[in-house]
């Protein structure tokens, strides 16, 4: 609404003219709801509903508000009785139906979006409103389908556009994505859902520039609106800008101090700066206000890692587990680290419990070598590192040359180590943390002393964490303890 004082001020004298006027009341409690002053807006539905209790369209605009408000189940009676009075109201049936996907009704939701396309076939709107509902669902292509059909009744839909982009992007279709985005930014340059989705569709196609020049315009078109702000503070972190993304979090946190998804995001922004201290005390933040955020658990356990809080890390990594988020990397990192922690028998314990799942983890392998020396079993830590070195050559010669340097002695595992040098050489996708580091095991294991020292110092030079100085403390205790010749 354009001049929403005079609109309120023009409807506040109508009402003082004709009070008790149910749709004087009604008017004015719409142009609440669409400047999004969902209190009053109920206040004044509340009053027209009392003046004309079966007016269908009174109770769906209550139920809006009210859902707008996180009332759901007053909005969901509200839905029910406007259409008990009128069961073909579409609008009431669209929105009964977003409402019944944010309770988690999926096929309820669905049942009234198709009841809503069955009575108005040909209106473009609600033939976008199901498409959107089925990206919304991960159901991409239905989307795609639902949503050309939508473009079809009436071509310059932008946020149908903007939606079907969006589900070609998670399709992988990332030209036509483009295509749909680029249409619907020019036919609303001040959209800012679809500038944010378009920069990452450009980012997906490479083209970096662009993925910052459109996240940059989206807050400069909602400067005040925290979640594109996010997405750029985001970008930044990924793109190891973390001066910049602090800067944008930060940003965010002054308007919205609680809100927990950028909490975790400084704190983890922080972890990447190694900046600790800050990191645990967003994250703790974080936690506090929304105890089931994964990613902050997940965030936090790297610094317990990285700083040597073994027991915090282990509490951290099973809430990863429990949680479901990425749990994989959470259960082998607590094996690592009990291994580390010298705690054997529960790091077997857990590693034997990854090899009862139904699908028990590649990724896993160089523990399992690990466990098998552990207890001596030395030909299946030999066939296990045989099998290993066939996949991933470097992982797997390093956890070769270790077993026949234990069991066979230095001088057997010398062809390993030279070999396992010439990998390390070639890259094999190291970084420079993990190159020094093998140089520095293997010049140990071949006793050149100087080569060691050159690698141990680059090593240390790239500011290692605990958790890696604790694994090299392992290795050069285990390939020093080899017998020698």
């Amino acid at each position: 609404m354009n001049d929403l004082p005079a609109a309120l001020a023009a409807f506040d004298r109508a009402d003082e003219l004709a009070p008790d006027t149910w749709w004087i009341i009604s008017e004015r409690a719409e142009a609440y709801r669409l400047a999004a002053r969902f209190e009053e807006a109920v206040a004044d539905f509340d009053r027209a509903v009392a003046l004309d209790p079966t007016n269908d369209e009174v109770l769906t605009g209550r139920a809006v508000c009210r859902q707008a408000l996180g009332r759901y189940d007053e909005a969901l009676a509200d839905f029910n009785r406007a259409l008990s009075i009128d069961g073909e109201y579409v609008w009431a049936l669209v929105r009964r139906a977003r409402l019944r996907r944010t309770r988690g009704e999926p096929d309820e939701a669905f049942a009234d979006f198709d009841r809503a396309v069955a009575l108005a076939p040909d209106e473009a709107w609600v033939a976008s409103e199901r498409g959107d509902a089925y990206r919304r669902a991960d159901r991409y292509e239905e989307a795609v389908t639902e949503l050309g059909r939508a473009l079809s009744l009436e071509p310059d839909y932008a946020s149908a556009l903007a939606s079907r982009g969006q589900a070609l992007h998670e399709l992988g279709r990332y030209e036509e994505a483009l295509a749909d985005l680029d249409r619907a930014v020019e036919l609303e340059s001040d959209y800012s859902w679809a500038l944010v989705m378009r920069a990452h569709t450009k980012h997906e196609l490479g083209n970096r520039a662009g993925l910052f020049e459109d996240l940059r315009r989206a807050v400069d078109t909602d400067p005040h609106v925290d979640w594109t702000s996010y997405e750029l503070g985001v970008a930044y972190r990924d793109a190891g800008l973390y001066e910049e993304a602090v800067t944008v979090f930060r940003r965010v946190l002054e308007r919205s101090p609680d809100d927990h998804i950028t909490l975790a995001s400084l704190g983890g922004t922080y972890r990447a700066m190694k900046d600790y201290p800050e990191a645990l005390r967003h994250l703790d933040r974080a936690l506090e206000l929304e105890p089931d955020h994964g990613w902050a658990y997940a965030s936090r356990a790297r610094v317990g890692l990285a700083t040597g809080r073994s027991e915090r890390a282990l509490a951290d990594l099973d809430r990863c587990v429990e949680l479901g988020v990425e749990a994989d990397w959470a259960r082998r990192s607590a094996v690592e680290l009990l291994m580390l922690c010298d705690r054997w028998d529960e790091a077997l314990t857990r590693l034997a419990d990854a090899d009862r799942a139904p699908t028990p983890e590649d990724d896993l392998d160089d523990l399992r070598v690990e466990a098998h020396r552990h207890a001596g079993r030395w030909t299946e830590a030999r066939q296990l590192a045989e099998r290993m070195r066939e996949a991933e050559p470097i992982p797997g010669t390093f956890q070769l040359a270790v077993t026949f340097s234990r069991s066979e002695g230095l001088p057997a595992a010398e062809p390993l180590w030279r070999e396992l040098a010439g990998k390390i050489e070639e890259g094999g996708g190291l970084g420079e943390p993990e190159r020094a580091q093998g140089r520095c095991f293997v010049a140990c294991a071949l006793a050149d002393w100087p080569a060691a020292d050159r690698g141990l110092t680059d090593f240390l030079a790239t500011t290692p964490d605990w958790d890696d100085l604790a694994n090299l403390v392992a290795v050069l205790t285990d390939v020093l303890e080899s017998p020698g010749p």
